[in-house]
């Protein structure tokens, strides 16, 4: 009982210095930007479309339920690009996902820049992009001499101008990618995964039936939380988080021995 006494009256006065000194930058830690990238191309028609709307939207609610100031973005792409400006209302989002139409190519390359250009107006201690495909680029801006060549992918110009765009996004952002390869066999399949592997910066996903895309979502909300939460552990004062640590020691050795 004296222990426990003792840590309520460290608790107390942490809280009151802490207030004080650590609130300020653990606040300002603690929001998270997301821009989330979706493939509306032709090869999506139909029920891979379907799965993916009602596995984004659920998504979208999830980042902006969380703990926090949440926002999100949209950039949907097929040969063109369109998207919803930074928000945290869930029903504009929804309305978006769900109101919008694609088919035709993958201009991956422009939906990347687009997300950037978001990501550049974001002041959120957390930055966000999840880049989600069914294919690889064939449309939009290539590139002649890169990483990928004829050998590798027909169209592997505009795998170049996207693999580059992902490479300049990360360097401001987390990137986050996601392969739904329901329609990829072979070698087109082999060469999808390497694109996506070559552009993360913090995870990359694959499914191959629409029923597992959930899941997937949900694995990567689940790290793009444990982001904030380390922005959040990573403003304190280094001293808070020794205190922070003993504290914690302290409780677990009471209750645990």
């Amino acid at each position: 009982m004296h222990m426990k006494k003792l840590l309520s009256v460290l608790l107390a006065a942490l809280f009151l210095v802490g207030a004080g000194v650590g609130a300020v930058s653990a606040n300002a830690a603690d929001s998270s930007d997301t821009v989330l990238v979706l493939d509306y191309s032709g090869s999506m028609s139909g029920t891979p479309l379907n799965y993916l709307k009602e596995a984004a939207g659920i998504f979208c609610e999830g980042v902006v339920s969380g703990p926090g100031t949440n926002r999100v973005a949209i950039v949907i792409y097929d040969s063109r690009v369109v998207s919803l400006d930074f928000t945290s209302d869930y029903n504009a989002m929804r309305k978006f996902i769900d109101e919008t139409y694609g088919g035709g190519g993958t201009n991956m390359t422009a939906a990347l820049k687009k997300a950037g250009d978001y990501i550049g107006t974001s002041t959120a201690s957390v930055k966000n992009v999840l880049l989600m495909t069914d294919g690889m680029p064939n449309e939009g801006e290539y590139v002649a001499s890169g990483r990928y060549t004829s050998a590798d992918y027909s169209y592997y110009a505009y795998a170049n101008a996207s693999y580059n765009a992902a490479v300049e996004l990360r360097g401001n952002c987390n990137l986050y990618t996601l392969g739904f390869f329901h329609s990829l066999y072979s070698g087109d399949l082999e060469f999808a995964r390497r694109l996506l592997k070559d552009m993360e910066s913090d995870g990359y996903w694959e499914v191959i039936d629409p029923d597992d895309l959930q899941g997937a979502f949900n694995d990567i909300l689940q790290e793009m939380q444990n982001e904030v939460t380390e922005a959040w552990w990573e403003a304190l004062p280094g001293w808070l988080q020794w205190i922070l640590r003993y504290l914690l020691g302290g409780w677990l050795w009471m209750n645990w021995f």
